[in-house]
């Protein structure tokens, strides 16, 4: 019995979910109570509104699909930004006006917002299903989905209600958003296992293992920080709930991604007398349209008259001219309203107008003469005439050249010739481009240049004639010729000295060609006389050999014992005659004795 009387408290407790349509100014639900009905039975619906826009709502009118329901619904007459309002009506149902979706249509304006932004809408959508204690859908966004049995009051996505809000809809790149995501168990069950993804503003699920009692509210907060696109959050809430899986959907919420970007290019024009000509380019390079513009000079004075916008890629020029009686710093500040009803501002950079001078009361001439050619060191001496031919004093002069930079600074030039000289080291003959910048007593720049060639020792430089001599100006002219005739005997004597290094060095190099070839000649005297003394050792051997091979001649005659007559003693060997015929023979005497002199004896 109490189970029941628990049950039947629970059912009566229970609000339907219906499907909320989001735009981007508000969220809207929709419940019911109870949460099924019979034909004529009364069920109230309550409608929550949600202002997540920037603007006051006002002037709601609500409509549904059925003409029973007009004129029974009350609520609030305007609902400021991130508050929420209710509207309630009691309905006896009809037939046909169960089992059936029931749409609701919310309509208002957003007080001081642009004229495309100024009206909006929001609908939700709910089905009663027939019956007392009849079971919801298990998913609340799909009427057509088919209702499980059973589970009366503690189905899933029965009494389970999901919100989320953001602290704001629009933002530029790396501002934080913070989504706040409700959920609440209206249920006699307990929801386990409850997680919350919402796949755009994270990749993974935002919590996990989550569980709420019947009857509590789970918040959990998450902050965001803004990309560089618009990204839409759509979470989804998942959960187990009597055993059984359920989801609830809620609606998306697009998180617009503000770049509010208005480039200015500015041009600054050549001073008249009337003034200094600027020429303004605009361009919206942003993702929204600006509205409103205004742009105003340092001092607070309009450069347009009228306010204009500049949709995403438009553009505007726009001229003003600012007067030059003084000195003054010019920048432009921009003012405007971006889409989401957010001011807009920035401010150029800082443009320097000088006083107004008339041109034809400055004047100058510069003329530049080489003093000193250029020597052996590179350097090379110059005197610049700076001819103030207006009438006003000049000041700030910065003399320079095109590859050295500034050579020389001087305050002030008084009308008339300003004489100047320096020594340049350029290194090398070139041509020299110098320029000479001054400025009259409002600051205005004039520059003015002159060319000179920076030659070598001996070569007649280009200068000015000068006209008219003193005793000061011939000393210096001596002095110069002295200093150019030393520099001209150093130059003789250093190419004489060059010369003479060319000929110690072929003198050196031929040295070296006749000592090797001496060495070459007594090598080939060696080896010829290493292939005589060969030949000859080969003779003697040969020499040798023919005296052991000949007879032994005796001296005296041979005694015999058996006769008692003494043979005579043989006549004498021609030994003459015998090296003849060897000398003919083997080419040289048989007998030491019969050879002539030896070689070298």
């Amino acid at each position: 019995m109490l189970k029941r009387k628990i049950l039947g408290a629970a059912l009566l407790l229970t609000l339907c979910l219906g499907v909320c349509a989001m735009t981007r100014a508000a969220s809207l639900n929709v419940y019911c109570d109870p949460s099924a009905a019979a034909p004529g039975s009364p069920v109230t619906f309550n409608l929550v509104v949600n202002n997540d826009g920037q603007y006051v709502m006002q002037g709601m009118s609500l409509q549904t699909d059925y003409s029973a329901f007009q004129g029974e619904f009350s609520g609030p007459g305007a609902i400021a930004p991130g508050e929420s309002g209710a509207y309630s009506g009691v309905v006896t149902m009809t037939e046909t006006m169960l089992d059936v979706p029931i749409t609701f249509t919310l309509h208002w304006t957003n007080a001081g917002a642009p004229v495309e932004q100024s009206t909006d809408m929001a609908s939700a959508t709910i089905t009663v299903p027939t019956g007392t204690g009849a079971v919801a859908t298990m998913d609340p966004n799909d009427p057509n989905a088919t209702p499980v049995p059973g589970m009366a009051g503690a189905v899933a996505g029965v009494g389970v209600t999901a919100d989320r809000k953001a602290s704001t809809t629009h933002a530029s790149r790396g501002e934080i958003i913070t989504l706040t995501y409700t959920v609440t168990n209206g249920t006699a069950s307990q929801l386990t296992e409850l997680s919350i993804t919402d796949k755009e503003i994270a990749s993974k699920p935002l919590v996990e293992k989550i569980t709420v009692e019947p009857g509590a509210v789970y918040t959990f907060e998450h902050t965001y920080t803004m990309g560089s696109s618009t990204v839409a959050s759509a979470p989804v809430i998942a959960y187990m709930a009597g055993g059984v899986q359920g989801s609830v959907t809620v609606a998306e919420l697009s998180l617009g991604m503000i770049n509010t970007k208005l480039d200015v290019e500015v041009n600054q024009g050549a001073a008249t007398a009337e003034g200094v000509n600027f020429t303004l380019y605009l361009i919206n390079n942003g993702n929204q349209k600006i509205s409103k513009i205004k742009i105003k000079d340092e001092q607070g004075d309009s450069v347009n008259n009228d306010t204009f916008a500049l949709s995403v890629g438009e553009s505007r020029t726009i001229t003003y001219l600012v007067p030059n009686q003084a000195e003054r710093n010019v920048v432009f500040y921009l003012t405007g309203t971006d889409a989401t009803g957010e001011p807009y501002t920035d401010n150029t950079s800082t443009y320097t107008v000088h006083r107004y001078v008339d041109p034809s009361q400055v004047g100058l001439d510069l003329t530049a003469a080489v003093t000193e050619t250029l020597n052996a060191q590179g350097s090379i001496k110059i005197r610049f005439q700076v001819n103030n031919t207006g009438s006003l004093p000049l000041s700030n002069l910065v003399l320079s050249e095109a590859e050295l930079g500034e050579i020389r600074r001087q305050e002030s030039v008084p009308v008339g010739e300003t004489v100047l000289e320096e020594t340049i080291n350029v290194g090398a003959p070139r041509d020299l481009i110098f320029t000479v910048n001054v400025q009259d007593d409002a600051r205005n720049d004039y520059t003015y240049t002159a060319n000179v060639t920076a030659a070598l020792v001996g070569v007649e430089p280009q200068q000015q004639t000068q006209t008219g001599t003193n005793p000061i100006d011939d000393i210096g002219t001596i002095g110069t010729q002295i200093g150019s005739s030393v520099s001209d005997a150093l130059t003789v004597a250093l190419v004489i000295l060059a010369v003479l290094c060319v000929l110690s060095a072929a003198a050196l190099i031929t040295l070296t060609v006749l000592e090797r070839k001496k060495r070459e000649e007594a090598a080939h005297r060696k080896a010829l006389r290493d292939r005589q003394i060969r030949a000859q050792a080969r003779a003697e051997a040969d020499l040798a050999s023919t005296r052991a091979a000949a007879p032994s001649m005796p001296s005296y005659g041979v005694y015999d014992p058996g006769n008692t007559i003494v043979a005579p003693r043989q006549p004498r060997t021609d030994y003459t005659k015998q090296a003849s015929d060897a000398t003919q023979r083997f080419g040289q005497p048989r007998y030491p004795q019969d050879r002539g002199p030896r070689s070298g004896q």
